[in-house]
């Protein structure tokens, strides 16, 4: 059996594995053969260690994110379980926290508007800015709780969840 054939039968039966194929076999044919035939991803030979690392990173990263597991700085999000977690401790999230957690690791480095934030978690065009600031805060306490390397930073116009340097 091929490599190809491999991958066939493995989606057939129902096998959901990320499959990376590593092959000389480096035409665009091949490569759009492999990728059609339920390979996740495509690299030739000779490849560099370095490069495959990258790629085994970036799948393990998507299959987290579809769990509901999001990696930002040295903390866990588990949205499933509506908990961030650091080395040191875990915190339960409430339904608000986790809402607002979601958008901000979703969009990291990008302002957030206290408006924005109240339209997606409130469903209302009255802007809950109070809410929004009570809830922020709360999390930046969760933040420093975790001894975490990120922090929500309150911007004039928003709030851009930022890793630490």
């Amino acid at each position: 059996m091929d490599g190809l054939e491999a991958v066939r039968e493995m989606r057939e039966s129902g096998i959901k594995t990320p499959i990376i194929m590593l092959t000389a076999k480096s035409t665009i044919d091949d490569k759009v053969e492999g990728l059609d035939n339920g390979a996740d991803d495509y690299l030739t030979k000779p490849f560099d260690k370095k490069e495959l690392l990258a790629r085994i990173r970036a799948h393990i990263r998507s299959e987290q994110e579809k769990k509901g597991k999001f990696f930002v700085g040295n903390i866990v999000f588990d949205k499933e379980e509506a908990e961030i977690s650091s080395n040191k401790a875990s915190f339960r999230l409430n339904p608000k926290e986790c809402e607002i957690m979601e958008i901000l690791v979703r969009n990291q480095d990008r302002n957030i508007t206290p408006n924005e934030l109240s339209k997606k978690i409130w469903q209302t065009k009255d802007l809950q800015e109070s809410a929004v600031n009570m809830y922020i805060s709360y999390l930046q306490d969760k933040f420093t709780a975790l001894d975490a390397n990120i922090k929500i930073n309150d911007k004039e116009d928003g709030f851009i969840l930022e890793k630490l340097v």
